[in-house]
């Protein structure tokens, strides 16, 4: 049986010689140009890999990746790109997923297919926590909504070319539900467009001091329920 591949890059030139070679080499290959157009295919069939360009106009190959996690967690994935030194790739890697890096021959796309695919599925690619996510999408300079749902709450964070410029969760918006939302430990991850002339601008702090002083409310609520543990473990004993 052919391995199913999706490949996904916005050069629509070297698609087609990826698609062309690999079909030569024995793999069944669908292409797609953008990840909403990957979005509708994934929705409509299944693939043994997905291979997506990094940074593409419109959604990255990083907002691919999380759809995928959501949507088909036992998909393999990894990214293409000619920017693996950076921060935004770095953080990729660190979480398991793997990157094949530009330019690279056609000999060298069919060998790490085919090492892929032999290794099997890789349990540690869908690690990406809230911190990393949002650190991609400032790092792209994203303009976009990031949507956290979890147990029965929903948040939302807002972005404008990478600021955080709002954020809401019930009816708490701004810094304040900013700090709510980056306390919550997992969550499905959702991306919407958004136009940001018609999202109110209510947050103006730099996203590195919000996401320091979130880390340092968690720490300080880890800290506090440790201490009440160890409080109740001697009331116990005594």
């Amino acid at each position: 049986m052919m391995e199913k591949i999706l490949l996904v890059d916005d050069e629509t030139e070297l698609l087609k010689s990826l698609k062309d070679y690999l079909e030569r080499k024995g793999f069944n290959v669908t292409t797609a140009t953008s990840v909403d157009d990957a979005i509708e295919i994934i929705e409509k069939d299944t693939f043994s890999f997905i291979l997506s360009d990094l940074r593409m106009p419109g959604k990255s190959g990083a907002e691919l990746y999380v759809t995928v996690r959501n949507t088909a967690p036992e998909t393999r994935f990894a990214l293409m790109t000619a920017y693996a030194e950076e921060h935004a790739c770095k953080t990729l890697k660190a979480h398991g997923v793997d990157i094949l890096e530009k330019p690279f021959s056609l000999e060298d796309l069919e060998n790490f297919l085919k090492s892929k695919l032999s290794h099997g599925f890789n349990g540690v690619v869908f690690g990406l926590d809230l911190t990393d996510l949002i650190q991609i999408i400032s790092m792209e300079r994203k303009t976009i909504a990031l949507i956290i749902k979890i147990a029965g709450a929903v948040g939302t964070l807002y972005f404008s070319n990478g600021e955080l410029i709002n954020a809401s969760v019930d009816n708490v918006t701004g810094v304040k539900a900013a700090y709510e939302i980056l306390l919550w430990e997992g969550g499905e991850f959702l991306f919407r467009n958004i136009d940001p002339e018609k999202i109110n601008r209510e947050i103006n702090i730099p996203l590195e001091g919000i996401l320091m002083e979130a880390m340092r409310r968690k720490d300080e609520r880890i800290n506090k329920k440790n201490k009440k543990g160890g409080e109740n473990v001697k009331a116990g004993g005594t």
